[in-house]
């Protein structure tokens, strides 16, 4: 039977529309080329920007680290060195102890603040001016300290000598007075006496002189108390002066004196007098000091001021200019970044449409080819229809043989079923015959052990008896012996009791022998009523053991029966079988009149394969494909199966000609309503 089909001309593959390096990629290349180039510019904007990141990062480190700490306690050092200026002045012209205490709290801080300063510089060997800064400030703050501890020490001498000045004034107040008072009572009693001018003369004028030494006391006092309310030490200097003059008076005054009380008083007065002038002169060179610690202090402080404005100054210096060069860098990024995103935007849209058309283009040409073909496959594929009709009527005749075939094997698969039931039930038996022999025997075991307890306690019994026989006896002699005795003795009888006791010890031991006896009889009652159900185990499993024998013996007689009803199965099952062989020897030539209609399938089915292989072209890499452009070896597709759960009812077999040239074979295969399916494959015809 000739199907004509067609020319069988292959429809031409288009390469001119396809750029050739293109073409040669795959789909996921070019998206990966694609995605490269965007995914690179990102990394290098990416790059750039956590570059300058982590510049303005390291920016913002420093300044956080260093020079803003620096400006902090510069900040701080000036403000307690304030603080320490103060109440150090404040102590130094008051003596305050108050002052003192908050001097030396502000000097603490300072000392803190300087300790914070050597560490930053010690941490940071970039803050180079700042460690020569604080090798400074230590001097200043060791040159301060000194004069501080020593403004303390003269003030502490100055309250000394004020005390003295206090007592040394006292006493020269007292004593003068004293003076005075004698001399003015003195007067007045030479005066009440009438005593000659000459007298009076002199009285009065040795009450001048301690008037006027004391007004000279007062004096100094005041001018004293003048110089140390104004810290004047010029007035120190006039005080002083007063002195040689208070000396005359007291040596002319002690000159004309002749009472040795007056002359006490008068040579305490001038000793306190003296004391007083040495102590001014201290406290006039401990004021002086003062003032001189002062300049020093202060001269100290502004050394300190000046290296911490200097500090302060230099990091906000540093600080602006890490501020400036972040704000610049960040700017610069922003600009960068923003440039790189429109660069990055503009070649994904060129780069997305490139990849586009390019796909495009190539699925457009195979989407034409295959159409081409699929047009021709399908003219091809309604002849095929008509010459595989026949080849259906024969294949119905094929089915109903093998619908008996399949009874025959189901029967014999019931057969095979029950066989093996029974099988498994007679190896059940046979393992439940072998648990009661074994239980039996283990029942026979508990029994011997039974009889043997049994014999046992027996035993135990015999010797039991024995002794309570010993037992008797004796208590008969002792009967006998107390019914001596008693018969000796009257009714004195002593060793009759004796004998009573030894009579009554031998009755508790009979007792006792007498209750261990009734519990060994009680035992080997008990063990022998054991001995008896055991035996009664033994008989029962002994029986069980003869029903599953029986039952074992019918089985294997069911087990014969169903083997012969397989046997005739299997007798059916040939017959089958050799009606299906005559079926498909005339289904062999009407296979032979599909053959034509399925080289020009084949044909077409070429020129779909290169179409395909184009696409697989686009999608990987096949080296199959690629290396015969398009052109493939096919491979047999899979059989379909009928509506029913029959076996395939197409089949193609080898003529029995001598002579026969390889040819591509189209099998057949029909799934429902569908189309049929083509598998190629090489095989021999006759021609």
């Amino acid at each position: 039977m000739e199907l004509a089909l067609g020319s069988g001309e292959l429809p031409p593959r288009s390469t001119s529309l396809i750029d050739p390096l293109m073409k040669s990629m795959t789909i996921g290349a070019k998206i990966a080329l694609g995605f490269a180039a965007l995914l690179l510019i990102t990394a290098i904007l990416g790059g750039i920007a956590i570059s300058d990141m982590l510049s303005v990062r390291k920016s913002a480190r420093t300044l956080a680290t260093e020079y803003v700490p620096e400006v902090a306690v510069a900040a701080s050092m000036q403000v307690n060195l304030s603080d320490l200026q103060i109440q150090a002045r404040t102590y130094g012209y008051t003596g305050n102890k108050e002052a003192l205490a908050k001097a030396k709290a502000a000097f603490g801080k300072l000392k803190l603040d300087l300790e914070k300063a050597e560490k930053l510089a010690r941490d940071f060997p970039t803050l180079v001016l700042l460690k020569s800064q604080v090798e400074q400030l230590r001097v200043s703050l060791k040159a301060y300290e000194d004069a501080f501890n020593l403004t303390e020490k003269r003030n502490n001498e100055v309250d000394d000598n004020r005390t003295k000045l206090d007592q040394a004034a006292g006493v020269f107040i007292e004593s003068i007075d004293l003076v005075n008072t004698a001399q003015r009572k003195r007067l007045t009693e030479e005066i009440a006496a009438d005593a000659p001018p000459a007298a009076l003369s002199d009285r009065l004028a040795k009450l001048t002189l301690a008037q006027e030494i004391r007004g000279h006391g007062n004096n100094v006092r005041v001018t004293a108390f003048k110089a140390q309310a104004l810290r004047d030490t010029a007035l120190f200097g006039t005080a002083i002066q007063v002195f040689p003059v208070m000396e005359e008076r007291f040596a002319t005054l002690i000159g004309t004196l002749k009472d040795k009380t007056d002359l006490t008083e008068t040579n305490e007065a001038l000793q306190a007098a003296t004391a007083y002038k040495a102590i001014l002169i201290d406290l006039s060179g401990d004021l002086k000091d003062l003032d001189e610690l002062g300049k020093a202090r202060f001269a100290a402080a502004e050394k300190v001021s000046n290296i911490t404005e200097e500090i302060q100054a230099t990091g906000m210096k540093r600080t602006v200019e890490s501020a400036d060069h972040s704000n610049t860098e960040l700017g610069a990024t922003i600009v960068l970044i923003s440039i790189g995103v429109a660069v990055a935007l503009a070649l994904g849209i060129a780069v997305s449409w490139f990849i586009i058309f390019t796909i495009t283009k190539v699925l457009k040409a195979v989407a034409n080819s295959m159409n081409e073909s699929a047009v021709q496959v399908t003219a091809a594929a309604g002849q095929v229809a008509a010459a595989s009709q026949s080849l259906a009527e024969g294949s119905t005749e094929q089915a109903s043989s093998l619908e008996e075939t399949s009874a025959s094997l189901e029967e014999m698969s019931s057969m095979t079923r029950r066989n093996a039931d029974s099988a498994n039930q007679a190896k059940d038996l046979s393992n439940q015959t072998r648990a009661a022999a074994d239980s039996g025997a283990t029942h026979m075991e508990q029994m011997r052990d039974a009889m043997a307890a049994i014999k046992a306690s027996s035993d135990d019994i015999a010797k039991i008896i024995k002794t309570i026989d010993e037992i008797a006896f004796q208590t008969n002699i002792l009967a006998l012996n107390a019914a001596v005795e008693a018969a000796r003795a009257g009714e004195a009888g002593m060793g009759f009791a004796v004998v009573a006791e030894e009579v009554r010890n031998l009755a508790q031991r009979s007792a006792q022998s007498a209750k261990e006896t009734a519990g060994k009889i009680e035992d080997a009652i008990s063990k022998s009523e054991h001995g008896v159900v055991i035996s009664a185990k033994v008989a029962e499993a002994l029986a069980d053991i003869v029903t599953k024998a029986r039952r074992m013996d019918e089985l294997v007689v069911e087990i014969a029966t169903a083997s012969n009803e397989q046997n005739q199965g299997i007798g059916q099952l040939n017959t089958a079988v050799s009606q299906m062989d005559k079926v498909t020897q005339s289904n062999a030539s009407t296979a032979e009149e599909s053959a034509a209609a399925a080289e020009e399938l084949n044909a077409q089915a070429v020129s779909m394969q290169g179409s395909v292989a184009d696409l697989r072209r686009l999608i990987t890499r096949d080296a199959q494909a690629s290396a015969n452009d398009g052109v493939a070896a096919y491979k047999p597709a899979a059989r379909h199966a009928p509506p029913s759960s029959r076996a395939p009812v197409a089949m193609a077999r080898k003529s029995a000609a001598p002579a026969a040239a390889p040819v591509r074979h189209q099998t057949l295969s029909f799934n429902g309503d569908k189309a049929p399916h083509v598998d190629s494959h090489d095989e021999h015809f006759s021609g």
